[in-house]
């Protein structure tokens, strides 16, 4: 009997490491509230184009991102979000794994 119990439950235990896996992940790529940011632009953007839209939203350049096309900034995400989705650019976390 114990041995039919772990085998039904294999699939259960794997699938709640799979989704514990899956939210840390998520959590370190989203961007803080205000602080150091990476913008990636999706659509080909060049680092000094995205520093002009960034500039504008109140954002401080530091300097070309770890990927190309991208961008890394000191600002806040409520101003930078609209226009990353206008500029088809993601912003992530900029610290720990993604700034090397």
């Amino acid at each position: 009997m114990a041995r039919w119990f772990v085998q039904s439950s294999f699939p259960l235990v794997l699938l709640q490491s799979g989704v514990a896996i899956g939210v840390l992940a998520i959590v370190s790529f989203t961007p803080p509230e205000n602080g150091t940011m990476l913008i990636v632009s999706m659509v080909g953007e060049s680092p000094h184009e995205i520093r002009n839209w960034a500039i504008e939203r109140h954002a401080l350049p530091l300097g070309p991102g770890p990927v190309p096309r991208s961008l890394l900034v000191v600002g806040a995400r409520s101003a930078l979000a609209a226009a990353a989705l206008d500029h088809r650019a993601m912003l992530l976390a900029g610290r720990g794994g993604t700034c090397g």
